[in-house]
Order: C-alpha cells, then structure tokens, then sequence
C-alpha cells in the first residue's frame, strides 16, 4: 500500500477505526512487554477524554469512544 493507493477522502469513521485499532495494537504490546496495562492506560485515556471534552467535544467523544472500547476488552478477557 502507498499513498497513492489510499482513498482520497476517507470517512471521519474510517480514520477513528483506523487510529483506534491501531492504539489498542499498541496497548496490548506494552501490556505484554510489561510496561503498563490496559487497565491503566484505558483509565488514563478515558481522563484525558473528560479534560479533552471541555474544550474540543468531537475529539473527547472520540476519546471516551476508545477508552470505553479499551475498558471493555479489560473486563471482558478470558
């Protein structure tokens, strides 16, 4: 894939799934590697959300959307 193959106007949606999925990828990694866990970085994230959302409320939703996404897959592991 190269630039040039990417749509050229890729949805709102595509580009919150995309970024999305790639945060969670990263969280597992360092949950594993030890460094953090999801737990902590969810929690994190849904703050940062909360601080985000008084001034910017599209990117705080859109933050709470993935920290409420990470705490799910917390809660709901095997």
């Amino acid at each position: 894939m190269t630039m040039e193959t990417l749509p050229d106007e890729p949805t709102v949606r595509d580009l919150i799934h995309a970024i999305g999925g790639l945060t969670a990828i990263l969280v597992g990694h360092l949950e594993v590697a030890g460094v953090t866990t999801a737990t902590r970085i969810a929690g994190d994230l849904g703050n940062y959300a909360a601080i985000t959302a008084e001034t910017e409320s599209n990117a705080g939703d859109i933050l709470a959307y993935w920290a409420g996404v990470l705490r799910d897959v917390t809660e709901n592991r095997g």
